[in-house]
């Protein structure tokens, strides 16, 4: 299955610790999404106070041309990382919504992936024109599902009637220090949409250390992940892990 995602991230003033933490946290994303064809991108929301306000990131850092369709995909993970350190200078006023639209005409999708946009901002959509329900109408026709990491009180990216609950999206905590759980919820609802499985093991660290797993799963605190992409019917896989126990006397059980 094929999946592209942007990301829409705010570069005024105050999004630098963000970016930092998004930029920390990315590989929680990106690696759970192995197994799928995906690609990435980066839009800088906050570029320029005129239409189109927003510009996508190419692959250098350097912004691309906006509106042509030519903006760049990656799908290395460092690559991303470095993306979406976008920069501190941006306008002060924020069009979120806006630049969900402008999104649409930055890149060229490809025919038959699910596209996901995800908007990165700390500041509310202060557009007076604001037409959420408009935009989710225009989103939904180009098969986008939108997801949020904002802050979850303002009421156009959060909540019912919001742009992620009308395109199938979900919204999470940008006050949140640790991101990794974000990350990992929207890469599960990605993948859901796709349809395809993920294998979860719960690792009894207090009795044993992890050191291997086949094929090669995902470790986050106790937990190990698998994607396992798409299984058709009768098709069975098999993974195995490997650990040391340190525990001394009884019994461990792993289910």
């Amino acid at each position: 299955p094929m999946v592209d995602v942007a990301w829409l991230v705010d570069s005024s003033i105050s999004m630098d610790s963000y970016q930092t933490n998004l930029s920390a946290n990315a590989p929680s994303f990106y690696d759970s999404l192995t197994g799928t064809d995906f690609r990435l991108a980066v839009v800088n929301i906050d570029v320029s106070s005129a239409s189109p306000r927003s510009r996508p990131v190419n692959t250098n850092g350097s912004l691309g041309n906006p509106s042509t369709g030519t903006g760049q995909w990656t799908t290395s993970g460092s690559t991303f990382s470095s993306m979406v350190m976008v920069g501190t200078s941006g306008d002060s006023a924020e069009y979120g919504i806006t630049a969900l639209r402008e999104t649409l005409n930055h890149y060229s999708f490809r025919p038959g992936a699910q596209k996901i946009f995800i908007l990165v901002t700390d500041e509310p959509d202060v557009d007076p024109a604001l037409d959420v329900a408009g935009t989710a109408t225009l989103l939904n026709a180009a098969g986008v599902k939108t997801y949020a990491i904002t802050f979850p009180g303002y009421a156009m990216y959060c909540g019912a009637g919001s742009i992620t609950a009308l395109t199938g999206g979900s919204c999470g905590s940008i006050a949140n220090p640790d991101w990794s759980g974000t990350l990992n919820a929207i890469a599960q609802s990605v993948l859901a949409g796709l349809g395809t499985y993920r294998l979860r093991d719960d690792l009894p660290l207090s009795e044993v250390s992890y050191l291997a797993s086949s094929p090669g799963g995902i470790l986050s605190a106790s937990q190990l992940d698998w994607n396992l992409g798409t299984i058709g019917p009768g098709v069975t896989r098999t993974v195995t892990v490997r650990t040391l126990v340190t525990a001394s006397g009884g019994s461990i059980i792993n289910t």
